[in-house]
């Protein structure tokens, strides 16, 4: 996926998909200096992480 697809898809800024790529927390295959694609998967594997866990209170 292109660097804005995924910023757009996150509702993010492509700044900051740049630094989570730095943070390594998307997997990407660099093709030449410029052109850079974000795996699906882990796309798709941050997205899970990234959301909140429903939990059940216990009374």
């Amino acid at each position: 996926m292109r660097i804005r697809r995924v910023a757009t898809l996150l509702d993010i800024s492509p700044k900051r998909v740049y630094q989570l790529i730095e943070e390594g927390a998307f997997e990407v295959v660099r093709f030449g200096p410029r052109q850079t694609r974000v795996l699906r998967t882990s796309v798709e594997a941050f997205i899970e992480v990234s959301q909140p866990v429903e939990s059940e209170d216990e009374f």
